[in-house]
């Protein structure tokens, strides 16, 4: 960024970080000119740093705004992973209500004109509102839980990114209150919706739930989890059950019961690895016959039923998470059709089939209830409760069609050797 546009940004007095910056880059320019003159290249490297010192504690120590983090970023990453990023693209971002970031991922351009994925998450993220709705971990054990997964699934030779370490060997590395995450980026097709797309996507799922599961510490829970997160939203909802209009209470109902039931079977129910947000859209095909899972924040060890109900639901979207007002039963198959080639349900999980394939929209629709204890009732929230209405519908019609094709003996489209039969 310019001088001229930093001196532009600093003259608004709420941007304290954008004047630390402008100070910061004054600073290395007379440094520049002292290298040419008075300071030996020892010296200018020495205080070079000590500049770049100043301007990272100055802004990292905070919950930042984007132009700080990435002043920062680059330098970071240089000193700490060897590399030498020439762009960013922002790919998510988590803020709290006063608009502070504390959780950003990007995908960051190299010189070399490769690509990796930078995750940057701050002590500040659990006072957001959805991190504490999925886990009680600190941000920087929530990042090691994630790069002990990836590098599980590396050493199964699993299709996912793999975890890039710092120049000393750690996954997750921390400077003041931010940790960070650099993961490979996954060149490909992303989100694609056709059948044979689909039924690779089934297919890649199910050798994911065939995968040994290690115990806990070294895989936690997934987002999904009868330990913290269900019990926790059951909580929450209780605590919000006076604020839902009458209207409603029946669809509070409904999200209530399946959390129950979910939680409940999770007590007694065989752990494997699953990923917590199967769909299409974190999905890349990266060749003719190979789908990769991508965006892995929610995954840990769970049950399989949650992660195929949550894709036998979604795989049915339209573009931009758009939900149908009507199945489409060639999608529902092409899923089901390629998961069958590596996992095979037992009866206890074709029993809990119904609740798994609500579940997903009983899990968002139980957020926004919660919210309900602290926000007013708002026209937007009655055209949110309309689309968990509306999803809770489509799951109902989508388990009958899911039902019958696994039912359906084939067979020759299972590798016995891979089967769960329990």
């Amino acid at each position: 960024m310019s001088l001229e546009l930093l001196q532009k940004r600093a003259t608004n007095s709420s941007e304290l970080h954008a004047r630390v910056i402008f100070t910061g880059l004054v600073l290395e320019k007379f440094l520049v000119y002292l290298r040419s003159t008075l300071l030996s290249e020892d010296q200018f490297v020495v205080a070079l740093m000590q500049v770049r010192g100043f301007v990272f504690f100055s802004c990292w120590s905070d919950c930042m705004n984007e132009q700080a983090i990435l002043a920062v970023l680059k330098p970071l990453l240089e000193k700490r992973y060897g590399q030498a990023p020439c762009g960013f693209s922002s790919l998510n971002t988590r803020t709290l209500d006063d608009g502070s970031i504390v959780y950003k991922m990007y995908r960051i351009e190299m010189e070399d004109s490769s690509s990796c994925i930078c995750i940057a998450a701050h002590d500040g993220l659990p006072a957001g509102r959805t991190f504490r709705w999925e886990t009680i971990l600190s941000p920087r054990r929530w990042l090691e839980q994630r790069a002990t997964l990836l590098t599980l699934l590396a050493e199964q030779h699993y299709p996912a990114p793999r975890v890039i370490p710092s120049l000393r060997g750690d996954q997750v590395i921390s400077e003041g209150p931010w940790h960070l995450l650099l993961t490979t980026w996954i060149t490909g097709h992303a989100g694609e919706i056709s059948h044979e797309h689909l039924e690779l996507l089934g297919s890649v799922l199910g050798r994911l739930h065939c995968l040994p599961c290690p115990e806990e510490p070294n895989v936690g829970p997934a987002r999904w989890n009868h330990s913290y997160s269900i019990p926790h939203a059951l909580v929450c909802m209780e605590q919000a059950k006076e604020g839902v209009p009458p209207f409603y209470r029946a669809l509070y109902r409904q999200c209530q019961q399946t959390l129950q039931t979910v939680s409940t079977y999770l007590a007694s129910a065989p752990s494997v690895l699953i990923h917590g947000d199967c769909w299409p859209p974190n999905s890349v095909r990266v060749g003719s016959k190979e789908v990769v899972l991508i965006d892995w924040e929610g995954a840990g060890r769970g049950a399989s039923i949650l992660d195929f109900g949550s894709l036998v639901l979604t795989c049915q979207y339209g573009e931009g998470g758009r939900m149908p007002r009507s199945t489409d039963p060639a999608r529902v198959s092409a899923v089901v059709s390629g998961y069958r080639t590596w996992y095979h349900f037992s009866s206890a999980e074709l029993e809990i089939l119904p609740e798994a394939v609500r579940f997903r929209i009983a899990w968002t629709g139980s957020w926004m209830i919660a919210r309900l204890a602290a926000e007013r009732w708002s026209d937007s929230s009655e055209e949110s409760f309309e689309r968990i209405q509306l999803g809770l519908d489509l799951a109902g019609e989508t388990t009958q069609m899911a039902q019958a094709c696994l039912m359906e003996d084939d067979p020759t489209s299972r590798r016995s050797r891979n089967h769960f039969v329990r």
